[in-house]
């Protein structure tokens, strides 16, 4: 991730949006889904901030408030705190990062009304959370993830991936509860290859 300036163009009430960065810009699939995709990445949010900062992500530029940011990411905060603007525009480049995915965490940190943390959502949102530590994001995607219906063996696998303790615990009991054929069902799904033997015998004693 790098910060660079821009000339600090921007209307005080402006509304987070999302914009082709250059006329290049383009995302994977077919063309009727980018075409549904890029019009919800233009979509304004109806939640007013001070935009002082964007974030680009594929090609697509959003504004956004460096004090959202620095508040809820410390990652943010300390790259937000390096950059010197000299009263230009603050720029975030996020690489090769998901647009629509990055569009989802800063609606979640601008507190946008019409975003709503779904099981997919906070599943997707999850490793980002935890990239740019949010605690307050990874907190609220894991406790989505323990209340959805997401199997219990591919929690574990989550939680596994990512280190985390209180999911690991919670998956560790819904599988011992339901020690039953669906278990040896899951076992063999790819997705749960990665699994341990040291997580495998927990489920079991």
């Amino acid at each position: 991730m790098s910060i660079k300036s821009e000339d600090c163009k921007w209307n005080l009430r402006s509304r987070i949006r999302a914009k082709p960065y250059s006329t290049e810009a383009s995302l994977k699939g077919s063309d009727r889904h980018s075409e549904r995709l890029r019009k919800r990445l233009r979509t304004h949010s109806s939640l007013a901030v001070v935009s002082d900062a964007v974030v680009i992500a594929q090609g697509y530029r959003f504004d956004v408030s460096k004090s959202n940011l620095s508040a809820y990411s410390s990652v943010f905060k300390n790259e937000i705190g390096r950059a010197r603007t000299n009263g230009f525009k603050v720029k975030i480049e996020l690489g090769n990062k998901k647009a629509e995915l990055v569009k989802w965490m800063l609606d979640y940190l601008h507190h946008n009304p019409s975003f709503h943390l779904t099981d997919e959502k906070a599943e997707a949102l999850l490793p980002l959370a935890i990239e740019y530590k949010i605690p307050m994001l990874e907190e609220k995607c894991v406790s989505i993830l323990i209340k959805s219906a997401t199997p219990p063996l591919h929690l574990l696998t989550l939680a596994e991936k990512h280190n985390i303790e209180s999911l690991k615990i919670y998956a560790v009991e819904a599988c011992s509860k339901i020690l039953t054929s669906s278990i040896s069902e899951q076992l063999n799904l790819p997705e749960n290859a990665s699994l341990t033997a040291r997580s495998l015998q927990k489920i079991y004693e």
